[in-house]
């Protein structure tokens, strides 16, 4: 891990060691889904959620951590929900999509690491 942080009063020189404690929030059983599928508005950040007869909604979401491409979801999705994750460019709310079905289910809870 690597860590960045204002030195300004040289406190810390090269080669000293420090302790650093972080806090994780997002440990345990965690949903998560491919980073690629959410999108940034204004700073809020929101996924395709497909519903009813292959249609989307805009769904707004609450992030936490990245890991590698795949990002945790804290609110705003369940389980088995399924999630557009390709072609969003050129995709709005209420348009109809064609459903690939993926390898394992998109949106699962996992141990987030």
């Amino acid at each position: 891990m690597r860590l960045q942080f204002p030195n300004t009063e040289r406190t810390l020189r090269a080669g000293m060691n420090a302790t650093v404690r972080v806090l994780n929030e997002d440990t345990g059983r965690q949903l998560v889904i491919p980073s690629k599928a959410v999108t940034e508005q204004m700073g809020e950040f929101f996924v395709y959620v497909v519903g009813d007869s292959s249609k989307v909604n805009q769904r707004k979401v609450l992030t936490g951590t990245r890991v590698k491409d795949k990002i945790v979801v804290r609110e705003g999705l369940k389980a088995n929900e399924v999630i557009v994750s390709e072609g969003m460019q050129n995709l709005r709310e209420g348009a109809t999509v064609k459903i690939d079905e993926p390898a394992a289910p998109v949106a699962q809870g996992t141990a987030a690491k």
